[in-house]
């Protein structure tokens, strides 16, 4: 049975603001992970989302006032973003390198610390961990042990026991999760919302 005007529409409409609320959440995300994980892909998933917000904004626009013009624009554009995001996918779960990424940001700054005193103090407040392995790497470098090292929960412990390495690995990991489950939720939504598009400009375009 085929779907009325007015339901393609309303369907349409829906497709393009959910799509437009997942851009928004994808945004808030990687931002939020950025601040201790900056890597190339929450950098791109920034983007991404950001692409999403506007193409639902077109789309919404187009559909409403029956434009075939932005509606053509805003479904060929999610076609786009999604073929861009299945090939992210596959980079993201075949050439998963988290390990490795984690480990050489926080070597770079514990180096980077080194030479100039301040470089880990906001990994260290941020993912609330200490040093590479934990606070013994300052005392084993004849270092003071800095104050964003200083446990602020009511333990026994006084320095922070969790070492930036294991922290930044499952700060590393979460991201690698978010963004996995944005880009399956958002790749699902695009086909969707997409479809619906092309067939009422389809429809536009035949005057029904």
């Amino acid at each position: 049975m085929e779907i009325s005007t007015r339901r393609l529409k309303l369907l349409a409409i829906l497709g393009y603001f959910l799509t437009g609320i997942t851009g928004g959440v994808i945004i808030y995300g990687s931002e939020k992970m950025i601040v201790a994980t900056k890597t190339p892909i929450l950098i791109f998933m920034v983007w991404s989302g950001l692409v999403l917000v506007i193409v639902s904004l077109i789309g919404i626009y187009g559909v409403i006032k029956i434009n075939f013009g932005y509606t053509v624009l805003s479904s060929f554009a999610l076609v786009v973003v999604s073929i861009t995001l299945i090939n992210h996918l596959m980079y993201a779960i075949i050439k998963d390198r988290s390990e490795v990424e984690s480990d050489r940001k926080v070597l770079k700054l514990w180096n980077r610390h080194m030479l100039m005193g301040r470089a880990m103090h906001k990994i260290q407040d941020r993912l609330d961990c200490c040093g590479i392995y934990g606070f013994q790497d300052y005392i084993l470098n004849d270092k003071q042990v800095p104050v964003s090292c200083v446990s602020e929960e009511l333990v026994s412990y006084i320095y922070k026991q969790l070492g930036c390495k294991e922290a930044s690995l499952r700060e590393y990991l979460f991201s690698r999760n978010f963004i996995i489950f944005s880009e399956f939720t958002s790749l699902l939504l695009n086909m969707i919302t997409a479809v619906a598009g092309f067939k009422l400009c389809s429809r536009i375009d035949r005057g029904i």
